[in-house]
C-alpha cells in the first residue's frame, strides 16, 4: 500500500475478514474510502457462509448494525494508528446503535467486532489510562457475543431472552477460548456445565476445577 493512496472500505474489511487479524492502515491520516454498497455486500456473503439458511433458518444479516459495527471499528483503528483528536473529542465522534440489537444483529456486527478485542488490548498496550477504552467497552456492552476472546467483561453480560441460537454460540467460543471469567457468568455456567457434562475435567479442566469441584466441595 503506497502512502497517500486511500484504501477503500470494502478492501480493508476483506482483508480484516480473510486474514483473520486487524491490520491497520494509516495513509497520512486518512481514513478508508468509503464504499458502503460493496462494503455491505461483501459482509452479508460473510453472513450467508457462516450462518447459512438451511442450518440457521431463523436469522438473516442485518446492514444497519452491521454498518454501525463498519464505522466503528474504523473510527477506533484510525484513532489508534494517528491520534489528532483529543480523547473527549474522539469519544463524542464514535457512532452510536440506539436499537436494542437482535441475535441477527449481534450476528450481523460479530462479522466485524470479533477482532475488537484485539484492537482493545491494543489501546491497553499503548495507554491504559486512554479514555478511549472504557467509552469503547461501553459501546460494545450490547454486542458482548463479540468480547468472547482475552479481553474480559467487567459488567454483567445482557443476556437476551430467548436467544438460544446466540447463547449455544457463544458458548462454543467460550469454550475455544477457553475463558474462565466469562464461563462464570449465569445462564452461560449452567449451559456449559450442562454441556459438558460428564466429559468437563477431560474437555476443559480448568473450568472442571475452578468451577464444578469448587462448587461441590463444603
Amino acid at each position: 500500500m503506497h502512502t497517500g493512496t486511500p484504501i477503500l472500505l470494502s478492501e480493508f474489511i476483506y482483508l480484516l475478514r480473510t486474514l483473520g487479524q486487524l491490520n491497520l492502515y494509516a495513509t497520512e491520516g486518512l481514513f478508508p474510502k468509503a464504499d458502503k454498497e460493496e462494503t455491505l455486500r461483501f459482509l452479508e456473503q460473510e453472513f450467508k457462509a457462516a450462518y447459512p439458511n438451511q442450518i440457521y433458518p431463523d436469522i438473516h444479516f442485518e446492514s444497519e448494525v452491521a454498518w454501525w459495527a463498519v464505522n466503528l471499528v474504523t473510527l477506533a483503528s484510525g484513532f489508534l494508528v494517528q491520534r489528532e483528536l483529543e480523547s473527549t473529542q474522539a469519544i463524542a465522534s464514535l457512532p452510536d446503535y440506539t436499537n436494542t440489537p437482535t441475535e441477527s444483529g449481534i450476528l450481523s456486527a460479530d462479522l466485524v467486532l470479533c477482532y475488537f478485542p484485539d484492537l482493545l488490548s491494543e489501546f491497553q498496550r499503548l495507554n491504559p489510562e486512554d479514555e478511549l477504552i472504557p467509552a469503547l467497552k461501553k459501546k460494545l456492552l450490547p454486542f458482548w457475543f463479540s468480547m468472547a476472546g482475552e479481553m474480559p467483561i467487567e459488567e454483567t453480560i445482557p443476556f437476551p431472552k430467548k436467544a438460544d441460537l446466540l447463547m449455544r454460540l457463544f458458548a462454543e467460543r467460550v469454550y475455544q477460548t477457553k475463558n474462565l471469567s466469562l464461563a462464570n457468568n449465569e445462564p452461560l455456567f449452567s449451559f456449559l456445565t450442562k454441556e459438558l457434562g460428564a466429559y468437563s475435567q477431560e474437555l476443559w479442566p480448568e473450568f472442571h476445577y475452578t468451577y464444578n469441584h469448587a462448587k461441590r466441595t463444603p
